[in-house]
């Protein structure tokens, strides 16, 4: 029974976190296109277009923790980013997207429960790091 509310607690602060930044990316002239798209390979969070660059798409991975310091880009193993960009290229090949240009961002998304804050973190391009 504990570890069935842990877990649906997590998947609810996942939820937020996928909000939040969908709504952080619209601001800064981005379309939502896609959320939680799904491969044998694994799962895109949210695939954006932008509204400068029509034939370009932006790739986000949100991770969203309970915690007070700023992680690093290790929240991300190797295997889970190659998960990612398999996926990113089955999205592209199912979709009119095969001459588009792409970035991946990470996002992270940290909750201080302690004093009711959130803090932002928008990783660009993070195969280019």
């Amino acid at each position: 029974m504990k570890n069935t509310i842990k877990n649906n607690m997590n998947k609810l602060l996942g939820k937020l976190g996928e909000i939040i930044a969908s709504k952080e990316i619209i601001k800064k002239g981005f379309i939502l296109k896609h959320r939680n798209y799904h491969s044998r390979y694994g799962e895109i969070d949210l695939v954006f277009l932008s509204k400068k660059d029509p034939k370009f798409l932006l790739f986000c991975e949100v991770k969203t923790r309970r915690v007070k310091k700023k992680e690093s880009l290790e929240v991300l193993s190797k295997n889970q980013i190659q998960k990612i960009i398999k996926t990113i290229f089955v999205f592209i090949e199912k979709s009119s997207y095969n001459d588009f240009k792409w970035q991946l961002d990470l996002i992270m998304i940290q909750f201080d429960l302690r004093n009711l804050k959130k803090h932002f973190f928008h990783y660009k391009n993070i195969l280019n790091e």
